[in-house]
């Protein structure tokens, strides 16, 4: 038995699961996407491009707070971005006013991933669909 991480999502993949790219990728979408039921019809790339281009701005990442408690007993939140860039974790502040949009951010961020991973399934099933010429089997004399 395997663990993975796959868009923060860990799951167990079993040594009798094949590993192909367009199966994997399958098991990986229905762990993640499918429970959503708006999803479970195959919808054309021209659909899920249309409902990307849609999106309001999207950022990855999470949204962290902390409490710093000041000498005087009073207490002040602050909010973090937080997000990996090339393997390594970064974050900086939110401004206390901008907390709500960053947090829409991040919300449409997620539905852009869900997206991204449904378009490339769609992008393998069209490819595996399409039928390749018949080779002619060549023979070598000897």
């Amino acid at each position: 038995m395997w663990y993975i991480q796959f868009l923060g999502v860990h799951r167990e993949i079993y040594a009798s699961t094949p590993i192909f790219p367009l199966a994997f990728c399958e098991h990986i979408y229905y762990n993640i996407c499918m429970k959503n039921k708006s999803l479970t019809k195959t919808r054309s790339r021209a659909e899920i491009l249309a409902e990307i281009a849609a999106l309001p701005p999207s950022v990855q990442g999470t949204i962290s707070s902390y409490k710093n408690v000041r000498k005087n007993g009073t207490s002040v939140v602050y909010y973090n971005l937080q997000y990996t860039h090339k393997g390594k974790n970064h974050s900086f502040a939110i401004p206390t006013d901008k907390v709500s949009d960053f947090k829409a951010a991040v919300a449409s961020g997620k539905k852009l991933r869900e997206l991204v991973l449904e378009l490339s399934l769609t992008n393998a099933r069209e490819i595996a669909s399409t039928e390749t010429p018949l080779k002619k089997s060549s023979r070598t004399s000897s």
